[in-house]
């Protein structure tokens, strides 16, 4: 009897509508096998975890790209003097992963600068941002344990969330 091939697959779809507020929606289908062993119940565990890590990611970027987005509109429509000036690369630390987005610019003629209106609006870095849950969960757990043991376990954190995490 030969084993059965492994195979997986992972699609998701997310639309962000903005009717005044965000509204989301969207479907994901997975398709695993799981081949029978004494592993397999630890097996579907870390699946539905690597699944719901996935879709968070997916769910926050596209949301964070219609937010980006009704920004700039929304400058634009109380300063019609701004214009689109391209995007810029922005990265957002979540405990689930980084998130890689472009935010838009805009260019205020009447001071001949650029700015990011969501870097303005969420008060935000131009480059990269970690947030606030992040933030907290870093103070907890050096407030829970000694500097030494706070050290190594976040900084395996962070080395599980840049490599695990990324999509």
């Amino acid at each position: 009897m030969t084993a059965p091939t492994k195979s997986t697959q992972f699609c998701v779809d997310c639309k962000v509508d903005d009717n005044g507020c965000l509204h989301l929606t969207g479907s994901f289908d997975v398709r695993v096998d799981i081949a029978p062993s004494t592993s397999e119940l630890d097996q579907i565990v870390d699946l539905a975890d690597h699944i719901g890590q996935r879709l968070k990611q997916h769910i926050a970027t596209a949301t964070i790209n219609e937010a980006d987005r009704r920004a700039t509109r929304l400058v634009q429509e109380v300063a019609p003097h701004c214009h689109k000036h391209g995007s810029r690369p922005f990265t957002i630390i979540t405990p689930y992963g980084r998130l890689k987005v472009n935010r838009q610019r805009l260019f205020d003629t009447t001071i001949n600068k650029a700015f990011i209106p969501s870097a303005t609006l969420w008060k935000t870095a131009q480059n990269r941002h970690i947030v606030a849950s992040l933030a907290r969960s870093a103070c907890d757990t050096t407030q829970d344990i000694s500097f030494r043991k706070s050290e190594k376990k976040l900084a395996q954190s962070v080395v599980h969330t840049f490599h695990v995490g990324t999509p």
